[in-house]
């Protein structure tokens, strides 16, 4: 087929999807909020199975989804005030529900991103509260990534028990209203940084700062306002933007390190004639 031709739709009806993930197979679990299901379909479109209507009498609205290398589905329940994360088997049998509504450790606000890295640890873009947050594949919280999460100071800080609510703001590192979220398999973590107009940079293990793609002002990569990234396994990043209502492809630089690294922007508008940047890009970092 040629790049860009569309090959499968599934009529989702009323039900609004919110959230999609495809498993090894090529089967895709995809949310549905105002009919409170999480589906799986096959890539002819036929529906395969149906992870909960809800399986207790609370009130769900199924977000973002994403699975681990073990087949394992994890979904996110976005009514303000009760959020929290399921877990699924791959055969759709519900294992556990963790996180709470809240601004401390293991806590989540309106989060609207989440996905797993290569070591099955869940990376979750808490909206509401600024910050990037990692929980292990049996939903024990990790660590918070962001401005004044530790201590309240206006500065780059990550935090493994006692957190807050990271300061929104447009400083190196800093969030404002994060939406997405991507892990490769080289330790790294992108974070699609709405309000600021960029794609962020940071190291899973540490936490620290990276760098960055776009940001407010300036001309960078073409971005507005990124509203979901992810990492292909060939190592390119694609962005989708809901402003200039693009998905454009980024190509990564080799090696540990990427402050300062080359991107290569080749934008590719959805129902639109192609269009391509050939120039190189730098991260500012430290």
């Amino acid at each position: 087929s040629a790049p860009g031709s569309l090959l499968h739709t599934i009529p989702t009806g009323s039900c609004l999807p919110t959230g999609i993930s495809a498993n090894h197979t090529g089967d895709v679990r995809v949310s549905e909020i105002m009919c409170a299901k999480l589906q799986e379909y096959n890539f002819e479109g036929k529906l395969v199975k149906q992870f909960f209507a809800s399986h207790n009498s609370e009130t769900s609205f199924p977000g973002a989804v994403a699975q681990d290398q073990s087949g394992n589905v994890f979904d996110l329940n976005l009514v303000i005030g009760k959020e929290h994360i399921w877990e699924f088997s791959e055969k759709g049998t519900f294992e556990r529900e963790f996180a709470s509504a809240g601004t401390g450790a293991g806590q989540l606000d309106v989060p609207r991103g989440l996905a797993t890295d290569p070591s099955g640890d869940l990376w979750i873009a808490d909206t509401g509260n600024n910050r990037l947050d990692e929980f292990s594949p049996t939903g024990t919280f990790i660590k918070s990534i962001g401005f004044g999460v530790a201590d309240g100071k206006a500065e780059a800080e990550v935090c493994t028990t006692s957190c807050r609510a990271g300061i929104a703001g447009s400083g190196e590192g800093q969030l404002d209203r994060p939406v997405s979220v991507s892990a490769d398999a080289s330790g790294h973590v992108f974070v699609a940084d709405s309000l600021n107009s960029r794609i962020v940079e940071f190291s899973a293990e540490s936490g620290a700062y990276i760098g960055q793609l776009g940001g407010t002002g300036t001309t960078q990569a073409g971005l507005q306002e990124p509203n979901s990234v992810s990492i292909t396994p060939s190592g390119s990043l694609w962005v989708s933007d809901e402003v200039t209502g693009k998905a454009s492809e980024y190509a990564l630089s080799a090696g540990s390190s990427r402050t300062a690294s080359a991107r290569q922007h080749r934008s590719r508008g959805l129902g639109s004639e192609r269009r391509s940047d050939r120039s190189h890009r730098h991260l500012p970092g430290r």
